[in-house]
């Protein structure tokens, strides 16, 4: 009879080690897949005028960016096209963009010389759902600077935020 209980209690602890695991495995795989993606997502959306960059100045088309976010965001992270997740995915509701910045030339403090300074220091705060999201980042050159929601599947649905920056380089300037 001893040893039934033995028997019982490993199983019980094994059951409780490898739920606490597979909840551990989701989290962290969906944290890692998230941010990559909302970085990717930053950088397809870092679309400049040709003209602007002509002249020497990187400002970004919004309007075709907020759509390329959109559509990378769809293709890493596997999901349909109003970014609801599929049925085997690891997210158990839609992922919500948060906000989209883009931090051109057009946008940037500029020095005596009418010309962009970097870096700087970017904050901005976003009432999202009825709660602050604070964005604090050190702008080094034209950004794009996306903000994710995302929930899990696993119990209790945990949300979080996953802020990502792509820093946009053109070795011509």
């Amino acid at each position: 009879m001893n040893m039934v209980f033995r028997l019982i209690a490993t199983c019980v602890i094994f059951v409780i080690f490898l739920k606490y695991d597979t909840y551990d495995r989701v989290m962290v795989t969906g944290e890692m897949r998230s941010y990559s993606a909302t970085i990717i997502a930053a950088h397809d959306a870092a679309i400049p005028y040709e003209v602007d960059k002509s002249k020497g100045y990187i400002v970004f088309d919004e309007g075709k960016g907020t759509d390329n976010f959109k559509q990378s965001l769809t293709k890493t992270l596997k999901l349909n096209s109003d970014l609801s997740p599929n049925d085997n995915s690891i997210f158990a509701s839609p992922v919500k963009i948060v906000a989209l910045f883009f931090l051109g030339d057009d946008k940037a403090p500029t020095d005596g010389s009418g010309f962009p300074s970097y870096p700087y220091e970017y904050q901005n705060n976003v009432v999202y759902r009825g709660q602050t999201v604070s964005i604090n980042e050190t702008i080094y050159g034209p950004s794009v600077v996306g903000i994710i929601e995302v929930s899990y599947r696993v119990e209790g649905s945990p949300v979080t935020f996953k802020t990502a920056v792509y820093r946009y380089k053109d070795n011509s300037l």
